[in-house]
């Protein structure tokens, strides 16, 4: 939908609210793919495939992510309990949603897929509440300001840094993921965990290289392996060759047949040295994949302790066998990946989950009395709007950051070389030298940072040489007005470790 001014001056957006209030209407999208509410048999979607019936609900600024996740869905048998697709979110936006489905009875767990945020401390305050009640899943798009871009929507007062935006929902005890694969094995693993009562992880495996790189994995993404105790492997050493691991990851060899997995998974779920049991599984003449998952799945649904641990397995394979084994595995609710990266990965989904959670409920330390100055902090920013001024170099940004207690590094800006080398003359050294201008996105296109100057003919040549590429480069990049545009020019910071 094209925001097309109407002739009294407002936008389609607003012309298109203003009817709806007037007949007490809420508008969902434009540009939107519509909504699914399978527990009341209502698809007023333009989606070719329907939801089934479940406790997930998904919504979405992107109608093509929509599609995308149904049909993935449909194929594992998950279901939703509500699906909306947003658009470009005119009335109802995230914040709404989020009340809404953090009260909906059907709802156990919130699925989000965002290009950006509207009104950031309304998202923020609905997203904090949501959490606390059910498991919220982010999905953030536009991590790049290449990618932002892409976007037609999104222009440069909407884009925010990604880092902003990690902060925000990890802070408010959500689980960002960063990759659609990502989201569909988080969507797997919510949909059929319990919660972690600890981040220990054992491991099963019928070979030594898929538990290898399941333990490098883990360890890379922060998780931790549980250690047996001697008594847990005396139990084991009774059911498993001598060639057997003797630790966590318990490698039962390549010839385990079924009996051997099912032993050493329950000798596993009996102790109390784990929170969550990975099972591997590499095609095996001795322990052939379906026939496995099958005896696997009614050993951990028969077995009492096995609702006090998370399990997920990994069945390799590209085969019809192992296909129709991890189907096996979903189908009985239990989480199943092609890799033992993906499972790992996935578990430890759960591990971040179950941190933010814990962010979420604790107390902000204080950190004292802090003067503000909110009034001076204010006439900088209207200062800079006046100028058309949208956003804040780093030079710009420290007097407005002073006024709230917060320091910052000091900067200097020089017209050209030789100022750039007689300041740092006064400042001392080493220092940074960078260069500063509006019209240029990425100084790394002209190499517009040098760091670690440790005299004054460092700094010159370092000042000069960037000048003259981008004398070359772009031509037209403000840099010479110094006078009348002070924010186009050289800046030197003191810390070369720091720019």
């Amino acid at each position: 939908m094209k925001k097309i001014d109407a002739p009294d001056g407002r936008s389609e957006f607003e012309v298109m609210r203003e009817i709806a209030s007037r007949y007490e209407m809420r508008v969902i999208g434009p540009n939107s793919l519509g909504l699914i509410l399978p527990w009341l048999n209502l698809n007023a979607s333009f989606s070719p495939i329907a939801a089934n019936r479940g406790n997930i609900a998904f919504v979405s600024q992107s109608a093509a992510v929509c599609t995308t996740i149904l049909d993935w869905a449909q194929n594992r048998r998950i279901g939703f309990s509500t699906f909306i697709s947003l658009g470009e979110a005119s009335d109802i936006d995230f914040p709404e949603l989020l009340d809404y489905l953090a009260r909906e009875s059907k709802t156990d767990a919130i699925l989000l897929y965002i290009d950006n945020i509207q009104d950031a401390r309304a998202f923020i305050s609905a997203a904090r509440a949501a959490s606390r009640n059910r498991r919220v899943l982010v999905l953030k798009s536009g991590r790049t300001p290449e990618g932002a871009s892409v976007l037609p929507h999104l222009n440069e007062e909407v884009q925010g840094l990604d880092s902003a935006y990690d902060a925000a929902i990890r802070r408010s005890g959500m689980l960002r993921v960063r990759t659609t694969h990502e989201l569909f094995a988080a969507v797997e693993t919510l949909s059929h965990s319990v919660p972690l009562r600890g981040e220990r992880l054992a491991i099963i495996s019928n070979g030594g290289g898929p538990a290898v790189m399941a333990v490098d994995m883990l360890l890379e993404m922060g998780g931790k392996l549980a250690v047996l105790s001697e008594e847990t492997i005396e139990k084991l050493n009774k059911v498993l060759p001598v060639s057997w691991s003797h630790g966590n990851p318990v490698d039962i060899v390549g010839d385990a047949d079924i009996d051997r997995y099912k032993k050493a998974t329950e000798i596993l779920l009996e102790s109390d040295e784990a929170d969550a049991l990975l099972i591997l599984h590499s095609p095996s003449v001795t322990a052939p994949g379906l026939k496995t998952a099958k005896a696997m799945t009614d050993m951990l649904k028969n077995n009492p302790r096995a609702k006090r641990f998370n399990i997920l397995t990994n069945w390799q394979g590209e085969s019809d066998d192992a296909t129709v084994a991890r189907l096996a595995f979903a189908h009985a609710g239990f989480p199943a990946y092609r890799t033992p990266e993906s499972a790992v990965t996935a578990y430890m989904h759960l591990v971040e989950y179950r941190r933010n959670q814990k962010q979420l409920m604790e107390t902000p330390t204080s950190i004292g009395q802090i003067d503000y100055d909110v009034e001076g902090g204010k006439a900088l920013i209207q200062q800079a709007l006046d100028q058309n001024i949208l956003a804040l170099t780093t030079h710009e940004a420290r007097p407005f950051l002073s006024k709230y207690g917060i320091n910052v590094m000091a900067t200097w800006l020089a017209a050209d070389a030789a100022e750039a080398a007689q300041i740092t003359e006064q400042v001392g050294y080493p220092v940074a030298v960078k260069l500063r201008s509006p019209d240029i996105a990425h100084k790394s296109d002209v190499n517009g940072v040098m760091l670690d100057l440790n005299n004054a003919v460092e700094v010159a040549n370092a000042a000069q040489l960037m000048l003259n590429r981008v004398s070359v480069t772009y031509p037209t990049a403000g840099l010479k007005d110094y006078k009348s545009r002070p924010w186009q020019t050289v800046l030197v910071r003191r810390n070369c470790g720091y720019v």
